[in-house]
C-alpha cells in the first residue's frame, strides 16, 4: 500500500488526524527568504538607519509597518504548505528518451486555498536563493479549500528499465515572494522504461508453416482484415494480384483467426546489430509494427519466452519483457 505523506503542520490542526496513519510519513517545512526578501530586509535596515539618523517618527513608523508585514509574510508562506496531504499513484510506461510522469494526488483538507504550490524535482543542494532551474520542469498548482488536486512531475528518461523520481522539491514563495517555504518527498514508485524504438520497420518474414501446417494456405476460419507491405517469402498465393493490377503496389492479404499470420520475433533476428541495446531497439520497433499490422506475434529471446498474441496487453507485456533485459528488477 502507497504510503501517505504529510507536511508538516500546525499544532491543533483540523488535518492532523491524518498523520495518525502507519503508512504515513511527516516531512518537515523549512522557510528562508528569497533574493527579493533578502534585499527587502536591506533596504528594511537602511530605512531604520535613516529613521534614526533624522529622528523622523514618519520614518519609523514606515520601517516597522513593513517590518510588520514580512513577519506576516512568514506565518502565510509557511500556512500555504503545512498539513498538505500527498499521495502517490502509480506511472504509465514511457519509451526511452521521453518524460516520465510520475503522478501525486494533493489533498487539501484545510478551509483555505493553497495556491502557488510548485513542484521540482530536487537538486544536490539542500536550498538556493532561487528554486527554480532552467535543466527542470517545474510543476506548478492551486489547490481549493476541502479538494483533492492532481498532477503529473515530469522527469527525462534516459535509459530503458526503472526510473525512480527521487526527491522531488516542494515549494511556495506565496503570498509576497519574500520568503520560500519547502519540503522535500521521497518518491517511491519507479516507471517503466521501454527501449527507444529504432531501426528498420520492415518485420522478418512470417512464419506460415508454424500458424497453418501448410504453406502459404489459411483455415477457413481465418477472417480478412486488411493488406500489408509483400516481403520476401510471402507465398505468391495471398497476393492481392487485385491491387497489383490496379498499379497500387505489391500487397499481401492479412488474415486474424485460428490460422492467421504468427510472426516469431528471435534474438537471432538481431544478431548482427553491435550491440543489445540497438538489437532491444530493433526488436520493440518490431513489436510496434507488428501491432499495428493486428499480427499474431510471439518474442524469444535469452531467459524469455512469449507465446504468440496481440492487443494491447501482450504488446505491454513483450515491451516490458525488453526493458528488464538483462537487469535485477
Amino acid at each position: 500500500m502507497p504510503e501517505t505523506i504529510v507536511l508538516e503542520q500546525f499544532p491543533f490542526s483540523a488535518s492532523r488526524l491524518a498523520a495518525d496513519n502507519k503508512n504515513t510519513r511527516k516531512q518537515r517545512i523549512y522557510i528562508m527568504p528569497t533574493r527579493h526578501g533578502l534585499l527587502f530586509g536591506l533596504m528594511l535596515f537602511a530605512m531604520l538607519i535613516g529613521a534614526i539618523n533624522y529622528n523622523n517618527s514618519m520614518a519609523y513608523i514606515l520601517t516597522f509597518l513593513l517590518g510588520s508585514l514580512s513577519l506576516v509574510t512568514i506565518l502565510h508562506t509557511y500556512r500555504n504548505l503545512a498539513g498538505m496531504v500527498i499521495n502517490e499513484a502509480p506511472p504509465l510506461p514511457v519509451f526511452s528518451g521521453e518524460l516520465a510522469k510520475f503522478p501525486l494526488i494533493l489533498d487539501n483538507r484545510n478551509r483555505h486555498i493553497r495556491f502557488a504550490i510548485t513542484f521540482i524535482r530536487s537538486s544536490k543542494k539542500k536550498w538556493r536563493l532561487n528554486q527554480t532551474s532552467t535543466n527542470s520542469h517545474i510543476t506548478t498548482c492551486n489547490i481549493d479549500q476541502n479538494q483533492l488536486e492532481r498532477i503529473e512531475v515530469p522527469v527525462r528518461s534516459l535509459h530503458r528499465g526503472l526510473l525512480k523520481a527521487g526527491r522531488i522539491k516542494v515549494y511556495t514563495i506565496f503570498p509576497l515572494g519574500l520568503f520560500t517555504a519547502w519540503s522535500t518527498i521521497d518518491v517511491k514508485q519507479a516507471c517503466l522504461v521501454y527501449p527507444k524504438p529504432e531501426g528498420q520497420k520492415s518485420l522478418p518474414p512470417v512464419d506460415l508453416t508454424e500458424s497453418t501446417g501448410i504453406q502459404g494456405k489459411y483455415s477457413g476460419t481465418d477472417d480478412f482484415t486488411g493488406f500489408r507491405n509483400y516481403q520476401a517469402g510471402d507465398s505468391i498465393k495471398n497476393i492481392a494480384w487485385k491491387v497489383y493490377a490496379q498499379q497500387k503496389g505489391l500487397f499481401v492479404k492479412r488474415f486474424i483467426g485460428s490460422g492467421s499470420d504468427k510472426l516469431h520475433l528471435r534474438w537471432n533476428d538481431v544478431s548482427h546489430l553491435p550491440d543489445i541495446e540497438s538489437r532491444l531497439s530493433q526488436l520493440c520497433c518490431w513489436l510496434i509494427e507488428a501491432e499495428s499490422q493486428s499480427l499474431q506475434y510471439g518474442l524469444n529471446i535469452p531467459e524469455v519466452s512469449l507465446d504468440t498474441g496481440h492487443g494491447e496487453k501482450h504488446l505491454h507485456l513483450c515491451l516490458a519483457s525488453l526493458a528488464k533485459y538483462g537487469l535485477k528488477i
